[in-house]
């Protein structure tokens, strides 16, 4: 035998006969012997030097490659094995490669090309050999960017798996899920633990990625930082390293009733920590991703979501475009995703008047550890529980270009009317502020169940649009006629009386009560039979029933939207049930009846 050794495995004598002549004609320098099956070659390699197998992987009933690699390793023969398949066998590939195999080909591939990589295979190899542990996925990477290496990197993470393509040195290609390309390269770097395998690269796919290894290395690692820095430390019973393992547990025991979310927008950073902060909670789960307007309807009979979230802002199809489409073609629950609002034209509080149910901000920075996150969690639950068929859409209230006078000019209030609303409400509070009068003869509070980030945008939003002032309700502000203060209804607040007048007063977290029924009792108690309450659309059932009839016990007057107008009609209907309620108002008459009441 010569010094260099190659044994065919191959049960097509033909397919055989012509690689181990080709083999010989191309090399002096080794010798090339065949084998018909895993048996024959086990004993061949087993007694004699040989350097380089080249098998057929068929499994059952064919030669199985995998039989062979697993008796070279237990048998602590140092040759080189390479499988050859009429398939990907995936799952067999990573077995191969994580038992020593050096490479796993799939049929059919040009002879030439499989001849020179054999060749190579048994040139003098230098450097060392072993495994390491606790490597990061980009330093791998980058070391064969750097070597100018060409080769497929196999890396998983639970069930979930990927590879990336290095050819010469760059990133051409990269798989992940349904995702390919830059977006699949993301998704796989972002991944915080898992294994990698390596083999040689033999037939390189099409080019999908396109920037330079080290600009797409970069970029990924920070897009990873950022999800990091956004979510923050998961505390509680779970610690950081469970994650992986209890989400991919969680999601195959999600009970069907799980409410399914489709997430539409533009930027994979927000859909990741998105998916990361709904499926922390086991009644909800990510349907699917759309990253345009367009591409939501072209999935949105597919993935049958109870609820979408649906950015406002992006490219192709905008959010108002495609709101509109949903509603007309499969209406359902829709809350609008915003990280940017304000301005004069175009404002995502627009999207409420077109059926809307919810406005939330982007998570940003420390969600995890200041309760944005939960507070994302419950506000997606509360809303994926409203039927479509209660969902009303709004006229678009124009900006105003009335004559007003300053809050200065305002007159001292001897009344007060608030309203109290959530989910579901904000279409009614603009259908109700923007049609009140700046000569209305009370002052109007608003307690808005909403994110707290978000109440100052929404103010603006009122106030550009509305014959009163639409201010905040800060402590220590007066309380005049004609101004509408507008509060998130889970910061406690109260109604106070000094020298004669009327004042707010933000207070510390009242321990077992709610914000709404202590609000409504301080003023039942300050203001008394000059109060008037109103109940919109909102859930959950009984907030706000103690302080409404605090306000039937102090004589003053109490309202509810007629629970058949309000998309969220569990607070109306219970106030109603409870039997405090004076007066039921439909949507369209709510302005109009409170200006003839308190006036």
């Amino acid at each position: 035998m010569s010094e260099q050794t190659i044994l065919i495995v191959e049960g097509e004598k033909t397919l055989g006969k012509s690689i181990l002549e080709r083999l010989e004609a191309r090399s002096s320098d080794c010798a090339v012997i065949g084998a018909d099956s895993a048996e024959d070659a086990l004993r061949i390699v087993t007694g004699s030097q040989i350097d380089l197998v080249v098998s057929d992987h068929g499994g059952v009933g064919r030669i199985d490659g995998l039989e062979i690699v697993r008796g070279i390793r237990d048998s602590g023969v140092a040759t080189k094995v390479v499988l050859s398949s009429d398939d990907d066998r995936s799952n067999d590939r990573i077995k191969a490669l994580s038992m020593g195999c050096v490479c796993f080909l799939v049929k059919p591939h040009p002879t030439d090309k499989l001849l020179d990589m054999l060749l190579k295979m048994l040139e003098p190899q230098y450097g060392f050999s072993g495994g390491v542990v606790g490597i990061r996925l980009e330093d791998v990477i980058q070391m064969f960017c750097y070597r100018k290496d060409s080769t497929l990197l196999l890396i998983s993470e639970g069930d979930r798996k990927g590879c990336i393509y290095v050819n010469e040195g760059g990133i051409i290609h990269a798989e992940c899920d349904s995702l390919s390309g830059v977006e699949a390269f993301f998704e796989i770097i972002g991944w915080e633990r898992g294994q990698f395998l390596s083999q040689v690269v033999f037939d390189v796919p099409e080019r999908t990625v396109f920037m330079d290894w080290q600009s797409l290395v970069m970029e990924g690692m920070r897009l990873k930082d950022e999800v990091r820095h956004a979510l923050g430390p998961i505390t509680g019973a779970r610690a950081r390293a469970e994650v992986v393992e209890d989400r991919n547990a969680r999601i195959d025991a999600v009970a069907e009733s799980a409410k399914r979310i489709m997430v539409v927008d533009d930027s994979r950073f927000i859909r990741k920590i998105v998916q990361e902060i709904l499926e922390s909670d086991p009644a909800l789960t990510v349907a699917g991703y759309a990253a345009n307007g367009q591409e939501a309807l072209e999935k949105i009979d597919e993935l049958k979501p109870d609820l979408i979230l649906l950015d406002w802002d992006m490219p192709v199809m905008k959010g108002s475009t495609a709101l509109m489409h949903i509603m007309i073609r499969s209406p359902c629950p829709v809350v609008i995703l915003s990280g940017f609002v304000g301005g004069v034209g175009a404002n995502p509080f627009d999207l409420l008047c077109l059926g809307a149910v919810d406005f939330l901000r982007k998570p940003q920075n420390n969600w995890r550890r200041d309760g944005r996150a939960e507070d994302l969690v419950f506000r997606v639950k509360e809303a994926s529980g409203i039927r479509y068929d209660r969902i009303r859409r709004v006229r678009i209230p124009s900006l105003t270009n009335q004559a007003r006078p300053s809050v200065q000019q305002s007159r001292p209030s001897k009344s007060l009317s608030v309203f109290s609303s959530s989910t579901g409400g904000c279409s009614d509070l603009i259908r109700i502020i923007p049609s009140l009068s700046h000569e209305l003869p009370t002052a109007v509070v608003i307690l808005h169940d909403m994110q707290e980030s978000a109440v100052g945008a929404f103010i603006d939003y009122l106030d550009r649009r509305s014959g009163v002032r639409v201010i905040p309700a800060e402590s220590g502000a007066p309380l005049l006629d004609g101004v509408c203060y507008v509060h998130p209804a889970s910061v406690p607040l109260e109604v106070t009386r000094q020298e004669g007048r009327l004042w707010l007063k933000v207070t510390s977290q009242v321990s077992g009560a709610d914000a709404v029924d202590h609000f409504l009792i301080s003023a039942a108690k300050i203001v008394g039979g000059n109060l008037l309450a109103a109940m919109l659309s909102g859930g959950p059932t009984g907030r706000g029933t103690v302080g409404f009839r605090a306000v039937k016990e102090a004589a003053g007057i109490t309202a509810v939207q007629d629970p058949a107008s309000c998309t969220d009609p569990r607070m109306a209907e219970h106030a109603v049930r409870e039997g405090i309620i004076d007066h039921t108002w439909p949507a369209d008459m709510l302005a109009a009846t409170l200006e003839e009441l308190v006036s």
